[in-house]
């Protein structure tokens, strides 16, 4: 019989005694709805009655997984009842008073407790109590024994959700249907329960088992963050990117809730990251909007190298990246989203359809302005493209160059007369998009064109306007972002609030991850000048510095100083220069090594840091993780092939740093890893001699039992 059982609830285990129901299958009257995440719109209860169960118990519609333990059931134990009688011994598992209580003809089986609606079998069953489930069921029919509350739970649901192998058995052997099943496994999933998904499998569930709402087992898993079943239903065959009836996909639920580690297993299962809803939502704009940074950060990464992927629309996956039929059409489509310009027009004069639409109702207009192709978009305009044409979305070539930042694109299609006023079946305009997806710029230089939808804006269409004197009437739509690329070019303006643009520098400084991706991206686009503001020297406002490290940083350097592993990470796959030294000599790794920050130094490593890259001084980030007695960051600079006797320009080495301080287990380290005790500075002190004179007995010690006497 099983007694006890442990739930993983929060990232830590709760174990349950069997005097309660395990926290994820109690009742939980009036508190369901503070407990379900605010996002998980596909998990709300059908209808608003008692909600009584925290976790999946039926292919019916399901509540989220309830994050805390709740107080202990009370059933409605009446003295002299034997129906409370009966559910308070299944739920205590106290076989011989369910014995005797048998005996009594007159005892329902079947009555629920009013305040729950769980029978004496769900009761025994959700507390794991094998041979009082057996003693019921044996008095039972098979449709009373799979008897459903009225929010879908069943014995066999509850006895999944909370992980007993041997109810469930018994449970499966008591004429359970392939729904029965299925519901099973769709509760064990949210719970987290590995091994009665095996179990549950093996007996015939089917993995990719869609309840009314299209939610799958995959589904649930994903949603409550539980990795390791979501590792064992991909194994088994589910469906990575099958979709609900929102079109969410696993992959979608997982980074609407934040649930980094599921994220990441499930891009490296090959979940596509660029599908999209039924309401036009990507996973990483999600992410963004409910601020699970990390999780962005995720799904930007999995989106690079491929330009402004991050924002693709799920058309550019499958019109670039789908094997297509051999025909013109198609391979004219494919040539201009790869900016093939001679293709395009070899295949134009063989009479390719320049209007052909893929099965997104994209056209190679389409891909060739969305990725900024401008000549091949010049060259479809020429030759009769509809600029105006929209794919299944209802987006046009316009708004989907504007969602890019294609400013060329942009100019070229608004010349031949794209409606600026149209919107996508969501209503956005290209305005919008520009907005959306952070080109201020380019929003700003639309909503001046005539024919858009925004307001007329004057104050700020004469802020813009070249001369002073220009009224805003006299601009043309061309005249406008023509400026507006001008302006680009010079690198920015103040916004109407006078508000400074904000620099990669300080959006490193403030953490601000979405701003650091949107201008890694901004800059990728730029080129050459793109390089050189990845890798400037600005610097640091913190003023927490050591004073032999001046404060000045490059966005990098900045990172590792504050130990920013994401962006570390987002500014090495940039491209910024991992051995930059800034004025003073200062580079990454010697600001990570002085701050103590372990993963940023492998990080940059990895990325080919100089180990014994040294300052103006001569330090190194050796000699400043010496000083700093940081035994562990030692260990890993010393094992990245870091030069334990290479001195200062004033001779020091680090094992006279470490000296000085006092360090004794960072001498030891040094020493172990064949630090030279006897070396002298310029000044002619040895470790040993500087040790003494900082009254570090311990260090001295040290130093004498390794053969230094001086």
């Amino acid at each position: 019989m099983d007694t006890s059982t442990t739930l993983p609830v929060s990232g830590s285990p709760i174990t349950t005694t069997s005097a309660r129901l395990p926290s994820s299958v109690l009742p939980q009257e009036g508190s369901a709805p503070a407990t379900q995440p605010p996002l998980l719109r596909t998990f709300e209860p059908a209808a608003p009655a008692l909600t009584l169960f925290s976790i999946p118990v039926s292919n019916a519609d399901v509540p989220a997984l309830s994050r805390t333990q709740p107080p202990q059931l009370q059933t409605d134990a009446t003295p002299g009842s034997p129906r409370s009688q009966l559910r308070a011994a299944a739920s205590d598992g106290d076989g011989k008073a369910i014995k005797r209580l048998l005996a009594n003809s007159k005892v329902d089986l079947n009555a629920p407790d009013p305040a729950t609606g769980l029978s004496a079998l769900m009761l025994a069953a959700g507390e794991g109590h094998d041979d009082v489930v057996f003693l019921l069921a044996k008095g039972l029919q098979t449709q009373d024994i799979h008897r459903q509350t009225a929010q879908g739970a069943t014995a066999l649901t509850l006895a999944a959700a909370a992980g007993h192998v041997d109810v469930v058995s018994l449970l499966l052997g008591k004429g359970a249907e392939q729904a029965h099943k299925d519901a099973a496994l769709a509760s064990a999933a949210a719970a987290g329960q590995c091994a009665m998904i095996s179990q549950l499998l093996e007996q015939g569930a089917n993995v990719n088992h869609a309840d009314r709402k299209g939610c799958t087992a995959l589904h649930r898993a994903a949603a409550q963050g539980q990795l390791l079943t979501v590792c064992a239903l991909v194994a088994a065959k589910a469906g990575i990117d099958q979709v609900n009836d929102n079109g969410d996909s696993a992959l979608f639920l997982a980074a609407r809730n934040g649930h980094s580690g599921v994220v990441q297993s499930l891009l490296d299962q090959g979940a596509q990251a660029a599908l999209r809803n039924h309401e036009n939502e990507d996973a990483l704009g999600v992410a963004l909007l409910a601020d699970h940074l990390p999780v962005a950060k995720q799904l930007y990464l999995a989106a690079t190298p491929t330009p402004a992927s991050s924002m693709a629309p799920a058309s550019f996956t499958a019109s670039a990246t789908r094997a297509r039929h051999e025909t013109k059409e198609c391979a004219l489509i494919n040539a201009a989203g790869e900016g093939e310009l001679t293709q395009v027009e070899r295949l134009l004069s063989e009479g390719a359809d320049i209007d052909s639409a893929d099965e997104m109702g994209w056209t190679a207009l389409h891909n060739a302005g969305w990725r900024g192709h401008d000549a091949v978009v010049k060259c479809l305009l020429s030759s009769g493209a509809d600029v105006n044409r929209a794919d299944k979305n209802g987006a046009t070539v316009l708004m989907l160059a504007s969602s890019a930042g294609q400013l060329a694109a942009v100019q070229l299609l608004i010349d031949a007369g794209a409606d600026l006023a149209r919107s996508d079946r969501m209503g956005n305009t290209a305005v919008d998009m520009a907005k959306e997806m952070g080109h201020r710029l380019l929003a700003m230089a639309l909503s001046m064109c005539p024919g858009t939808t925004e307001a007329r804006m004057p104050a700020m269409t004469t802020r813009l306007a070249a001369p002073p004197t220009t009224t805003a009437s006299s601009s043309t739509s061309s005249t406008s972002v023509a400026a507006m690329s001008s302006v680009v070019e010079q690198g920015g303006v103040k916004p109407a609030s006078s508000a400074k643009p904000m620099t990669l520098l300080e959006a490193v400084e403030n953490n601000d991850v979405v701003a650091v991706m949107r201008l890694l991206e901004k800059i990728r686009k730029s080129g050459r000048a793109g390089v050189a503001r990845l890798n400037c020297v600005g610097e640091i406002k913190n003023t927490g510095y050591r004073f032999w490290e001046p404060v000045k940083a490059t966005p990098l350097r900045a990172a590792a100083y504050h130990g920013y592993g994401e962006l570390i990470e987002l500014l090495l796959r940039a491209g910024a220069d991992v051995n930059k030294a800034v004025p003073g000599g200062g580079t990454a790794l010697t600001a990570a090594a002085m701050n103590g920050h372990t993963h940023a130094v492998r990080a940059l490593l990895q990325a080919g840091a100089t180990v014994d890259q040294a300052n103006v001084w001569g330090r190194t980030a050796l000699m400043l993780a010496g000083q700093n007695g940081d035994t562990a960051m030692v260990h890993a600079l010393l094992q990245a092939g870091a030069m334990v006797d290479q001195p200062a320009t004033d001779g020091w080495t680090v094992l006279m740093y470490a000296a000085e301080k006092g360090h004794l287990t960072t001498v030891q380290a040094l020493l172990q890893s064949g630090a030279n005790c006897s070396l002298k500075s310029r000044d002619g002190r040895t470790a040993l001699s500087i040790a003494k004179k900082r009254r570090h007995e311990e260090v001295a010690k040290c130093l004498r039992e390794h053969g230094t006497t001086t």
